[in-house]
């Protein structure tokens, strides 16, 4: 998804670099914006995925047999991502306001903070504090432990 981000990005920086406000249409233009589009309809999908692996394989392992807490985490979940949903586009607004010059550089500093905080901070500590889903990691013998 991130990935998906970058390239989305770059995409809108090249079109920023290379066409005036309100351009002609061209190929190049034509390819650029199509790039954007395709770039970030998959990154939207792998967002998708992503959210359904955590609801449906985390939550699952983490409840194990417990119905009620597997009910009440969902909830839960879905509460968290329905006002996340409703605060981005202000929060969004807000933050950018105040990072960089240009909308790419804005859009950069963002998705800087987001993978950060979203990857290295909040998956990690599920993971580290979490002895069920505690499993040696693909990228070596690594076993992460309480």
């Amino acid at each position: 998804q991130n990935i998906c981000i970058i390239i989305s990005s770059i995409l809108l920086y090249l079109i920023g670099l290379r066409f005036h406000q309100n351009p002609k249409i061209t190929i190049e233009f034509g390819v650029l914006f199509g790039g954007c589009l395709v770039s970030s309809m998959i990154g939207q999908i792998m967002g998708m995925g992503a959210t359904l692996a955590l609801e449906k394989d985390w939550v699952v392992v983490l409840c194990q047999d417990n119905k009620s807490m597997l009910t009440s985490i969902n909830a839960r979940m879905r509460r968290i991502d329905l006002f996340c949903k409703l605060c981005a586009p202000a929060l969004f607004g807000i933050v950018t306001q105040y990072l960089g010059n240009t909308p790419q550089q804005k859009n950069q500093i963002w998705c800087s903070l987001d993978y950060g905080m979203e990857y290295c901070w909040f998956i990690f500590r599920i993971l580290y504090n979490s002895s069920r889903i505690s499993i040696k990691s693909y990228f070596g013998n690594i076993c992460i432990k309480r």
